[in-house]
């Protein structure tokens, strides 16, 4: 995948971590497997350090320091997730350097873990990147199977002038919504 913009539509999505790329699909979690949360990638990562992929704002990061939900200056809203179940880890081993609200650049640092003790206690250390409003874009790529750098592209989001309907946006989310309440066994009308 090229580093370069190619018209007005398109952003592009930076690697958070040095590894190899690979598809969602690939992953031992069906929230990811699934594209559930939206489109994405995961990678493998060489190091315990983890960077923002684009310009933006920080809107969460998780209790647990394992993830930080952000959206892009282009309005891409972005998942970046480290290890599967690593929730349960309550913030052992991670290390935070962002606060909801904080304004970041592509390349600053956001996490660093322990990735030889996450290994040790027998945790997948892939960092995920899903794009959360995938049905905004027309067209994703994936840059999958490739060894990236920090900041190189992994993902590319391009919407045209078209776009879905509002309708079938709330198709779409309404259809979410009811897959999330079963998969963590909500009954009636609680909120998740």
């Amino acid at each position: 995948m090229r580093d370069y913009l190619v018209d007005d539509n398109e952003n592009l999505i930076g690697a958070p971590v040095k590894g190899i790329v690979f598809d969602c699909s690939d992953l031992d979690d069906p929230t990811f497997a699934q594209g559930i949360l939206g489109e994405g990638v995961a990678i493998y990562p060489v190091e315990g350090k983890v960077y923002s992929p684009v310009d933006g704002e920080i809107q969460m990061v998780m209790e647990s320091k394992h993830a930080v939900s952000m959206e892009a200056d282009c309005g891409t809203e972005l998942l970046v997730h480290v290890g599967l179940d690593t929730v349960n880890l309550k913030g052992e081993h991670f290390k935070s350097y962002v606060s909801t609200g904080d304004k970041v650049k592509k390349g600053d640092l956001l996490i660093e873990f322990d990735m030889d003790a996450l290994k040790a206690e027998g945790y997948d250390v892939s960092t995920i990147v899903v794009v959360c409003n995938s049905y905004d874009y027309n067209n994703i790529e994936k840059n999958i199977g490739k060894k990236v750098g920090v900041g190189n592209a992994i993902i590319s989001v391009k919407k045209d002038n078209k776009g879905l309907t509002g309708e079938t946006n709330l198709f779409i989310i309404e259809n979410a919504y009811a897959l999330l309440k079963k998969l963590f066994n909500v009954k009636g009308e609680e909120r998740l």
